[in-house]
């Protein structure tokens, strides 16, 4: 860059002694100058000294006071002076910052370009501060997120604290001995396709991921146990690092081994955000909430680039797909009696007039589109973009059950958030800590220690390789002709069985009908008895729907999704149910509300549908009842064990 007045106009020399560090002059009558100087002071940490010209004009004869009052002005230690957008980008150069100072100095285009919008913001101080304002809020120092990173791993503790205890509330009836599904037999079938394909045993362990091949006869059990000690610990913050890692591996394993039970998008995105997190977790055994290390940016963004992944997909999926219900606003007349377990607030809810019901579900697909583009845009957007979420998740879960999804979602949300917002909702004791004058780096990677830098590069490749996993997914869903590149699509295939790298996207297509499964035992083919579940309809129609939230009942989900198959035959999880029925077994009974035959097991089991709906307001009034059915024919016929063996009772 130029260094004397002949070869550009905003560099000089003045005949000042030298000094130690250079000094930064600006208008002190500018409230938007002072606003970006109090950002640069803090982000300089004394290489630089910044006076208002007010005070120091006098001291420098050779700069004209109009030079002073229409442009900020650099002088350097050895009295070089740099006017406007060159003395800005020189400051920023001696405060540390490498890219913006390079791209002036080095490309004529850029700092043409630079030179330009200076000067517009300068004649147009009021209408730049304004802009400002709206989006940087009237604190523009580097904000922090450390509040921020201790919130949300304290919270995603809990979520997953949840997500264990309700699933080992359900682990024996689900996949226990003498569950559905038992564990012991999955692993058994697995290894009957290894050896018929021909795997190796590491090829088995990755194709099949979980902890229990180190112990196959173990109880799973213990992995709910270690994941709940690992939760409490990230809870606790205990060695979040370690904790977050293994709560991905138990968590992991639980998935593998729960097959259907355990396939939905939340535990999908429970194990992914795991992976994200480790971006974040601080490793020391009980780190505090500043420390040395502030969050990675690499970290921050992951975060946010999951949160976008997790809204976008949610709203692109319902275009993509052509339904009619989210083309004609129409998606929320059905949504609130079909979707998997309603509330006693949905049947409200859906008594909503058509055009609120309209006007919400452009606010969802609003809310799912566009919003998460904010995520990008700093500060005030951000936190716009956490309000709308946060009041769809709430929406949500105040009128339908999802388990843990929706606290997660808002968990996840809580990185959108910087200290500064953060701080004013802690508790004092918490929010003590947290300063604009952290430090940006650690002092080990700083000083160019080997390790460090060694660490600092891993950690941004790793980086960059989950965001181009998530950028190939989001391309994929909007255009599903779209081909990831070779490398990215091996690498994502490869990466398919730790369910980590997901896409999402509830509700794509709207269900228009509510068919219920009925499932009834009998002693002698002639009386006929219902077994009752804990969350989904029951055949009371006059029982209010229940609130179940952070628990994930999944029989009760699993039944909801048997009756989209249309037969018992189409999904071999529910022949697997029928039989533990007739069996007895406890295990299986304690999912459900009741065993309606404490005598002994019932020699048959039958299983008719239903098409449910809400019942309208004058029903309600007059009969009590929240739903009105009508047996609309066979889901399964009745069955009987003959040897050991499910068999129709006809034979």
């Amino acid at each position: 860059m130029p260094t004397d007045s002949t070869d550009a106009p905003h560099v000089g020399v003045t005949g000042h002694p030298p000094k130690d560090r250079p000094l930064f002059v600006f208008d002190g009558d500018c409230g938007f100058c002072k606003r970006w100087v109090e950002r640069w002071r803090a982000n300089a940490r004394g290489t630089v000294d910044f006076r208002p010209f007010q005070e120091v004009a006098s001291d420098y004869p050779d700069i004209p006071l109009e030079q002073f009052r229409t442009a900020a002005q650099l002088v350097e230690a050895d009295g070089t002076v740099r006017s406007g957008a060159a003395g800005v980008f020189a400051m920023l150069g001696r405060s540390g910052s490498r890219v913006l100072p390079m791209l002036y100095a080095r490309f004529e285009g850029f700092a043409t370009a630079a030179d330009f919008a200076y000067g517009l913001v300068a004649r147009r101080r009021v209408f730049a501060s304004r802009v400002t304002r709206l989006f940087l809020g009237t604190d523009l120092r580097r904000p922090t997120f450390f509040l921020s990173r201790w919130l949300f791993l304290r919270l995603l503790g809990v979520v997953a604290l949840a997500a264990f205890v309700s699933f080992g509330r359900q682990a024996d009836g689900l996949i226990g001995p003498r569950g559905i599904d038992p564990a012991s037999e999955f692993l058994e079938r697995m290894h009957l396709i290894a050896r018929q394909r021909g795997w190796s045993e590491s090829a088995l362990h990755h194709a099949v991921p979980t902890l229990q091949w180190l112990a196959p006869t173990a109880s799973v059990t213990s992995l709910v146990i270690v994941g709940v000690l690992a939760s409490i610990a990230l809870i606790l913050d205990l060695v979040p690092a370690l904790a977050v890692a293994v709560i991905w591996a138990c968590y992991l394993s639980l998935a593998t081994l729960g097959s259907v039970f355990m396939h939905y998008q939340w535990d999908a995105l429970l194990l992914e955000t795991c992976v994200v997190a480790l971006f974040l977790a601080p490793w020391r055994i009980r780190p505090r909430i500043v420390t040395d290390r502030p969050p990675t940016a690499a970290g921050l963004w992951l975060v946010r680039l999951l949160v976008f992944k997790l809204m976008f997909l949610s709203g692109i999926v319902k275009r993509v797909s052509g339904d009619p219900t989210w083309k004609s606003l129409t998606a929320l007349q059905y949504h609130y009696w079909t979707q998997p377990l309603p509330l006693w607030t949905s049947w409200y809810a859906n008594r909503l007039p058509a055009s609120a019901q309209a006007a919400c579900t452009w606010m969802v697909l609003a809310i799912e589109l566009y919003v998460p583009l904010l995520i990008f845009i700093p500060r005030t957007p951000r936190y716009v973009a956490f309000a709308a979420f946060l009041l769809l998740q709430v929406a949500i879960a105040t009128t339908g059950n999802y388990g843990f999804f929706n606290a997660l979602t808002v968990v996840l949300a809580i990185v959108l958030l910087d200290d500064s917002v953060l701080a004013r909702a802690m508790p004092r004791s918490v929010r003590l800590s947290p300063t604009h004058d952290a430090p940006r780096s650690s002092p080990r990677t700083r000083s160019g220690d080997a390790r460090g830098i060694l660490a600092s590069v891993s950690l941004t490749l790793a980086a960059a390789t989950i965001a181009t996993l998530s950028a190939s997914r989001i391309a994929g869903t909007i255009d599903p002709s779209i081909e990831a590149p070779a490398p990215v699509a091996a690498l994502s295939e490869w990466m398919a069985p730790f369910d980590s790298m997901n896409s999402y996207g509830l509700f794509a297509v709207m269900t228009t009908e509510r068919r219920e499964i009925e499932v009834e035992g009998s002693v002698d083919g002639v009386s006929w008895r219902p077994y009752l579940f804990r969350w989904k309809p029951s055949p009371d129609v006059t029982a209010s729907p229940r609130f179940d939230f952070m628990d994930m009942p999944r029989l009760d989900w699993q039944m909801w999704f048997a009756s989209l198959s249309g037969r018992c035959d189409r999904a071999p999880w529910y022949l697997a149910f029928l039989r533990r029925l007739l069996e007895g077994s406890p295990e299986v009974l304690a999912l459900l509300a009741g065993n309606p035959f404490p005598e002994g097991p019932p020699r048959f089991i039958r299983s008719r549908q239903f098409d449910a709906r809400f019942t309208t307001a004058e029903e309600r009034a007059a009969t009590g009842a929240w739903w009105k059915r009508s047996e609309i024919g066979t889901f399964c016929p009745a069955v009987t064990l003959k040897d050991g063996r499910l068999s129709a009772a006809a034979e």
